[in-house]
């Protein structure tokens, strides 16, 4: 797996939309050419954040 990540990224420059706050979760956006990218983040400071969904969305 680390084979993967080890490629340097190619594609279009994110741009952060910010994350809205959930009960249990937050949701953070970044929009970029063709599309967006949402992730489904669990936890806090205490426990540690965690991305548990990605969601992609093409324009």
């Amino acid at each position: 797996m680390e084979n993967v990540f080890s490629r340097p990224y190619t594609g279009p420059d994110p741009e952060f939309m910010g994350c809205d706050h959930e009960v249990d979760h937050y949701f953070c956006r970044f929009r970029y050419e063709g599309g967006s990218t949402t992730y489904r983040v669990d936890g806090g400071n205490s426990a540690g954040y965690e991305v548990t969904e990605v969601t992609q969305t093409a324009d």
